[in-house]
């Protein structure tokens, strides 16, 4: 499918056990995306550490220069965080699905540090197929879907390398400093996911940016979980996003029309040679800005209607598939009707009789 350039360029960092390839069940391919693969065999060199791994997303962003948007979920969702700590200027926005902002209590620090070391052994010694069911069998991932993971596309090493390195339990509390951040958060929790919506709720209320979303019957892993869903919401934050980009090229040639006002008022009329020379400069950047605003507003309405024209192919593919769904339904039934007709017409009556 043909990626649309109205949309922004879609940043993805996955959780434990994941892999870039994940992102594709749950993501319209309009997108333009960039993903990361952190666990593949072949970077048992890889540091295990947050802000280091920040530092790499930030740096491979920054190649791009369309409007970027850092998506992480889990384990990326708080490398997420430390990115966008790091550089906040590198970003339009961000979705955090699951994440966890970090440990304040020094003794739940410690035991944390314990129990992911004890899973770290595990994961370099432990069979596959066994380790895989206990990880499953986790609370918080026990309501939800299983994804399928196989023992060669991970590095046992860099698994067990990121459970020590990027422990919870060695993770500062990142509150205070999301506090200050000035980006417009998507914050995504499954409603199964009790211990991680109770979190989500707390920050999003103390945050102004931050927008919260509560997906049902989703547990942990919500996009998988609800994939449907994740991507309506995910398109929602994107379409407001875009508003916020048109609004600010707005203000911004609002603000320098004004300027240059103040500025030609401001001059002497005995300082016409000091003055014309940068007014002219600056009407003629005024107009560059404005046939730039005209070109935005254009996109804008084009990424509105490509967005429409998706959501409307959504609706009949779903109607399809359900008038798919009841017509095999139909079929079954009229079956099970007719082998009962058949039955009865064949039946004697001598079993009726001896009961």
């Amino acid at each position: 499918m043909r990626q649309d350039p109205v949309w922004p360029t879609l940043a993805f960092i996955h959780g434990f056990l994941g892999r870039a390839a994940d992102w594709d069940r749950v993501v319209s391919q309009q997108f333009r995306k960039v993903a990361w693969d952190l666990f593949a065999r072949g970077q048992e060199n890889q540091r295990w550490d947050l802000p280091l791994l920040a530092e790499r997303v930030n740096g491979d962003a920054s190649v791009e220069s369309a409007p970027r948007v850092l998506i992480g979920y889990s384990l990326g969702g708080r490398i997420a965080l430390h990115a966008l700590l790091d550089r906040p200027q590198a970003w339009s926005g961000a979705v955090i699905i699951s994440a966890h902002p970090g440990l304040s209590n020094p003794s739940e620090k410690i035991e944390r540090i314990q129990s992911d070391e004890a899973w770290a052994r595990r994961f370099e010694t432990e069979n596959w197929e066994a380790l895989m069911a206990s990880w499953n069998a986790q609370g918080v991932f026990a309501r939800g879907d299983r994804l399928e993971r196989f023992e060669e596309d991970f590095s046992r090493v860099s698994l067990a390398g990121a459970l020590r390195g990027c422990s919870l339990g060695l993770q500062r509390d990142l509150r205070q400093e999301l506090k200050k951040l000035d980006l417009p958060i998507l914050w995504m929790v499954g409603e199964k996911d009790q211990k991680y919506l109770g979190l989500a709720r707390d920050f999003a209320n103390s945050h102004p940016r931050v927008e919260l979303e509560v997906v049902a019957e989703a547990a942990h892993r919500v996009p998988w979980d609800r994939p449907i869903e994740f991507g309506l919401r995910l398109e929602r934050f994107l379409r407001r996003l875009a508003l916020l980009v048109v609004w600010g090229w707005i203000a911004s040639c609002i603000h320098l029309e004004r300027y240059t006002e103040r500025w030609a008022l401001a001059a002497a009329p005995s300082d016409c040679a000091a003055v014309c020379v940068p007014l002219s400069e600056a009407m003629k950047t005024q107009k560059k800005r404005e046939s730039e605003l005209i070109d935005l507003q254009a996109t804008h309405r084009k990424f509105l209607a490509t967005l429409d024209a998706t959501q409307t192919e959504n609706r009949k593919n779903a109607n399809a598939n359900l008038e798919i769904v009841s017509g095999r339904i139909q079929a079954v039934l009229k079956d099970q009707r007719a082998i009962r007709m058949k039955q009865k017409r064949n039946h004697c009556g001598r079993c009726d009789s001896r009961s």
